[in-house]
């Protein structure tokens, strides 16, 4: 990769900047869901917040937490020897947890609930999918 990137969407300039800062500070939801991999989670409209807010949050800090305001059902396990890839549906949204190599992982149909500290939530506006405050 360059020092810096151009992330287009339909021949429209939605992003510019070094590999880093689009991964950790993406300018809209099309930019968050395009570059990582797996891509960034990103919920339907006021899952996590108001019904004008989408908000997205990496696999790697969707993290299991017994109580956590997001309830799923284990669809899928993938153990990669680095990390364990933990894919679950909530009510028909498509959830991917990155977890370590060792972590305690549910049996797939098991229940199981999902946070990400405010610090690493995401906010796009649900109408234009801009980065909001």
């Amino acid at each position: 990769m360059g020092t810096r990137v151009a992330v287009l969407n339909a021949g429209r300039l939605q992003q510019v900047g070094t590999p880093q800062e689009v991964y950790e500070r993406p300018a809209t939801a099309f930019v968050a869901q395009f570059i990582g991999t797996p891509p960034m989670n990103l919920l339907a409209a006021g899952t996590l917040g108001t019904a004008d807010v989408r908000v997205g949050v990496r696999p790697e800090h969707l993290v299991v937490a017994p109580g956590g305001p997001l309830s799923a059902t284990v669809r899928q396990v993938e153990h990669l020897g680095h990390e364990i890839l933990l894919f679950a549906d909530a009510d028909g949204q498509r959830l991917v947890s990155r977890l370590a190599p060792d972590a305690s992982v549910p049996a797939v149909g098991e229940a199981v609930s999902f946070d990400a500290a405010p610090a690493h939530r995401h906010h796009f506006s649900a109408d234009t999918g801009e980065r909001m405050p």
